[in-house]
């Protein structure tokens, strides 16, 4: 089944495929680097995220945040519920995982200070670069 074929009845996707999704990212992207992060989908991201670490869309919404449970230190990647297309939830939990490999690799306190800085951007611009690889891959499928 394509993996534009089985996102929900209600739209968005399923922990099933973000939690495939990540490990496919993960191998690809970031040689299996960084850890499983807890995934949360929420309809309204909106209220739990401070503006000025939003990823906003043209009408306002948030779209994804990453942080770290501050007890045990494990990363949260909060998806917008709301996300309809495989390449546009792609690009979002991708741009999180950055943030998380940076927290990880760097500090936390770094990686606030980093924000979308020259390393961020050299990771997503190899994100960019495996890009097809990724929608069109073994384990997962996008229509475009």
């Amino acid at each position: 089944m394509k993996f534009s074929e089985s996102v929900n009845a209600g739209g968005g996707f399923s922990l099933q495929q973000a939690n495939q999704l990540f490990r496919d990212m993960n191998r690809i992207i970031f040689n299996n680097e960084i850890s499983a992060p807890w995934i949360i989908f929420e309809s309204n991201l909106n209220h739990l995220v401070p503006p000025q670490f939003a990823d906003l869309t043209k009408d306002g919404d948030v779209l994804g945040f990453c942080d770290l449970d501050p007890d045990t230190k494990k990363c949260v990647i909060l998806l917008n519920a709301k996300i309809r297309r495989a390449d546009t939830f792609m690009e979002v939990l991708a741009h999180e995982m950055v943030h998380q490999h940076l927290a990880e690799t760097t500090s936390y306190q770094d990686m606030l200070r980093a924000g979308h800085g020259p390393t961020f951007m050299a990771y997503t611009s190899k994100v960019r670069q495996y890009r097809g690889l990724i929608l069109r891959g073994a384990t997962f499928e996008a229509e475009l």
